[in-house]
Parts: C-alpha cells; sequence; structure tokens
C-alpha cells in the first residue's frame, strides 16, 4: 500500500509523472532525451549538460564552481563498465559535480544524552557504515551504461576531492587509505574515544599537533573532540555567504559551520544548535531504497542496532585503515555475497555475557573491558555471518561473548527486543523489518542494484553490451512505481 508522504507527492505531479526513490536515474547524462524540455548537449555531443537539471539555489552553485576553482582541473572520474559478452572495453566518464552530489542518499539521525555518549556512538556507527552501504547498494549505473559497481559512494568521494595538483603531488606515494581519509568526502578519520588505548592501537589519521589543537585543549576540550575538530578545520573555506561576512562574536557559530561542513564524512557529529537540539549523529553512507518499506526496514534497523550496542555494551572497534578498506569492499559489485569485511572477533561482547537462540542474558551488570586489547583480534567474514549470527558454539549451545567470533547483529537485536517492554503489534512490525535484513544479508532476497542490472539485462532490447537502453530504463522506472505503490510484488526483493 502506498504511503501517506508518497500520495502526497503524487498527488502534486502530472498524470504522466511520477515520484520514485533511486539513487541516481540509470540514463542521466545520456545524449538521447530524458527530460521535457530536453537538456543541451555538451560540446562534444556524446552526452548532455546537467546543469539544467539542478537547483538555482546559490549555495549549491556556488559549492560546485568553488570545489571546481581549486581544484584547478575539470570534474573527471572514470568508472569501470561491467564487462558482459559484448562489452567493449572502457568506463564510463563521469564529468559533472552533478553525478555524485545528485545521488541521493537515505540519512538517519541519531540523538545522544550527551557529549560522551555522541563521541562512543560516533565510533560505532562509523565502523558500521561500510557494512550498511553494502546492504543498501542501489546504484549499478551511470550515464546510460551498467558499471562494475553497485553504489553511488565512490563516486561522491571523487567528485568532491578538491586537492590542488601541488596537493596530489605531495600525497604521491601515500598509502591508499591514508589519501581516502583526506578528502572532504570520506570515510570519517578519526575515534572520538577518550580510551588512550583506542586512541594508540586503532587510530591512523590523526591530524599533525597544531596550535589549533593545542588551543582547543587548553581551553577544555577532551584531546579526541580537539583531533576531530583540528582534523575538519584544515580544509580550505568553500562557501561564505555576504550577509554574514562581518559575522563574529561567542555566539556567532555560521564561521564555524560553514568550515565544519564543508567536509562531507560517511559519519558526521553534530553539535548542538540552539538550546534544545543536543548532541546528535548523522549516519550518512546508506542508499535510499527503490519502496517505502526498504527505507522504513533499514531506518528501524539503524535505531534498534543503536540500542542493542549501548544495552550490550558492545566493542566493535577495528584499526580505521580496516574501517577504509571495508569501505572499499563495499563499493563493489554484488559485494553483499562477492566480499568480505574486518570486524572484531573474540571479545566483542563484556566476558560473561551469554546468549542461547533468541534469549540473553541480561548485561546490566555486565561492564565494558577498561581497555581494548593491543592483542585483539580481528577477521574477515561475510555480511551474512556479520548481520545473521555466531558460527562458534559451546557445548550446550549457547554462545559466549569472551570467546565466540563476531556475535552478530541481528541474533543481539532479538535478545535486546526481548528485554524490553512492546507491544505485540509494534513487535510484529519490528521483526518483519529484522526478517527482511536477515534475509538480505544472506542472500535470499537480493539488492536494489542486484534487482535493477537483473531487470536491465533481461530486457529484449538489451544486446549483451552493458548498454541500459531507453525501452529498458522506461520498463524498469514503470515496475518500480508498481513495487513502490504495492501493485507489484517482486519475490527477490522483499
Amino acid at each position: 500500500m502506498q504511503s501517506c508522504r508518497r500520495s502526497t507527492v503524487q498527488g502534486l505531479l502530472g498524470s504522466d509523472e511520477i515520484a520514485i526513490t533511486i539513487p541516481v536515474f540509470p540514463r542521466l547524462g545520456t545524449a538521447r532525451s530524458f527530460t521535457t524540455p530536453d537538456l543541451p548537449h555538451c560540446d562534444n555531443g556524446s552526452h548532455v549538460n546537467l546543469d539544467p537539471l539542478f537547483t538555482s539555489y546559490k549555495r549549491w552553485k556556488c559549492l560546485a564552481d568553488n570545489l571546481k576553482s581549486r581544484r584547478q582541473r575539470e570534474f573527471e572520474l572514470e568508472v569501470p563498465l561491467f564487462q558482459d559478452i559484448n562489452t567493449s572495453n572502457g568506463s564510463v566518464l563521469l564529468d559533472h559535480f552533478g553525478y555524485g552530489s545528485g545521488g541521493c542518499a537515505l540519512q538517519v539521525t541519531l540523538q545522544a544524552k550527551n557529549i560522551d555518549e555522541a563521541c562512543l556512538l560516533h565510533d560505532q556507527l562509523s565502523i558500521l557504515g561500510p557494512l550498511m552501504l553494502a546492504m543498501t547498494a542501489g546504484t549499478p549505473s551511470y550515464r546510460g551504461l551498467l558499471t562494475d559497481t553497485d553504489v553511488r559512494w565512490d563516486v561522491l568521494q571523487s567528485l568532491l576531492d578538491d586537492r590542488t595538483p601541488e596537493e596530489l603531488l605531495e600525497m604521491n606515494g601515500m598509502e591508499s587509505d591514508a589519501i581516502h581519509a583526506k578528502l572532504r568526502g570520506s570515510t570519517s578519520p578519526i575515534y572520538l574515544s577518550e580510551s588512550d588505548d583506542v586512541q594508540e592501537h586503532y587510530q591512523s589519521y590523526l591530524a599533525r599537533p597544531s596550535e589549533v589543537q593545542d588551543q582547543l585543549k587548553r581551553k577544555g576540550m577532551a584531546n579526541g573532540l580537539a583531533s576531530h575538530f583540528t582534523h575538519y578545520l584544515q580544509y580550505d573555506p568553500i562557501i561564505l555567504e555576504p550577509d554574514h561576512v562581518e559575522s563574529f562574536g561567542p555566539e556567532d557559530s555560521y564561521h564555524f559551520s560553514t568550515l565544519y561542513r564543508s567536509a562531507w564524512p560517511h559519519v558526521r557529529l553534530k553539535f548542538p544548535e540552539g538550546k534544545d537540539t543536543g548532541w546528535r549523529l548523522e549516519f550518512r553512507p546508506m542508499e535510499v531504497q527503490l519502496t517505502d518499506f526498504e527505507n522504513a526496514a533499514f531506518i528501524a534497523f539503524m535505531v534498534l542496532l543503536r540500542h542493542s550496542i549501548e544495552y550490550y555494551k558492545l566493542n566493535l572497534y577495528i584499526p580505521m585503515r580496516l574501517v577504509v578498506k571495508n569501505m572499499q569492499a563495499a563499493g563493489k559489485r554484488d559485494a553483499v555475497l562477492q566480499e568480505k569485511f574486518w570486524v572484531r572477533s573474540g571479545d566483542c561482547l563484556p566476558k560473561g555475557t551469554r546468549w542461547k537462540g533468541t534469549r540473553t542474558a541480561t548485561c546490566s551488570q555486565c561492564s565494558m573491558p577498561e581497555k581494548n586489547s593491543p592483542t585483539a583480534k580481528f577477521e574477515q567474514t561475510t555480511l551474512q555471518e556479520i548481520f545473521c549470527g555466531p558460527i562458534h558454539h559451546s557445548g550446550d549451545g549457547a554462545t559466549d561473548g569472551s570467546d565466540a567470533g563476531f556475535p552478530g547483529f541481528i541474533p543481539l537485536i532479538k535478545g535486546f527486543l526481548e528485554s524490553i517492554s512492546i507491544d505485540d503489534e509494534q513487535k510484529t512490525v519490528l521483526m518483519g523489518y529484522i526478517d527482511f535484513i536477515e534475509k538480505r544479508a544472506s542472500g535470499q532476497l537480493w539488492t536494489d542494484a542486484g534487482w535493477i542490472r537483473h531487470v536491465i539485462r533481461s530486457h529484449p532490447s538489451y544486446k549483451n553490451d552493458s548498454v541500459v537502453t531507453e525501452e529498458a530504463c522506461y520498463d524498469l522506472c514503470c515496475q518500480i512505481k508498481d513495487v513502490s505503490q504495492g501493485k507489484l510484488r517482486i519475490p527477490m526483493l522483499f
């Protein structure tokens, strides 16, 4: 059944117009018409100028122009083609800022009760980011061609890259994950925990000690936060609105906000604005899904996972360089089934925490180890194992958090739900969402990217050449419309 929100939007459109939720339109930027009126062609005639598609809001245009000006070169990114039987070797050229910033995400903002909780939540969400990106993959094509990737994140990151030629030269020879952490659009590069052990054993990309960092610490800011804000204040300002040129004073945070928001990490710590907002975390990597059910499921799952992490006092810390490697794995085609991801193994749960089936011992008297062991073990494993449960068991069938492998998010969430008071109707809805997530992680259900690729490759107009024809794209959009409105059921999706 169509949601009230979707019905409201549809009611504002014409009879031949539909509103669909999709990360990137498959034929965005192709030379053939897909808009009314037609878009102007670029000089080379092979594709169109995207400028008329995007908002006239001055801030957005200024952002694109200034990033391009700073980098001193055109926006250009080559994405590898999906190799089918008749596909010519090559790549898809993306040469407009809009291919990155025009993609659609499913962002979730979570409230923290204080700064300490916000810092801990930031760190745990940073580790979850790549896993949830892979689970929500929905972008298998650009400019009318199937690509060998399934998500928009690498495109967004690359097209936000404003490094000058001199900065590119300076970073030549650096490890790829270290470069990754220095980009404006990147994996969050810094853990905020004040644990000395976390700082020593799990950090990778702390900003160099600077006068700014020292000044923040002298004013009472914790070391992790001082490193965090110093990192984001290192970037050149990209936008300054004329009305705020003279904005100064202890109560005016405009310039700080402008600098801080000129970088786009996959998890953003949002500081209090005004008296009542408090500290928040913006979880940014997930791709928007085709249906309201899928979007609701992932939003609910993130909220439940957040509470389960706090309830069980989970210790998910892995070295930051492994978070970056996980993000790189998440961008690959069919990552849910084909890739393995780094996780902490063996001591994720406080010692003494045990569960059997979905019934879990209460952890109110458990406590996180005071330190993250420098000899902690990390392993690469599948998303099915990460989400659906442990593979090691003790003799009585119960799993012990002190020596088991990664415990599995879904068994922990089910145990958390049994520990709280919740009515049957709410629990039924939540279990429906959890069941969907479980089936997607196990491969029983496809990602949206996998389904879109399948629809295009199965279309009569497809020539096994990786080209998304107008006919295939139109029929795909019609199916998405019918699925989103509850008129069509696709068993492989949900």
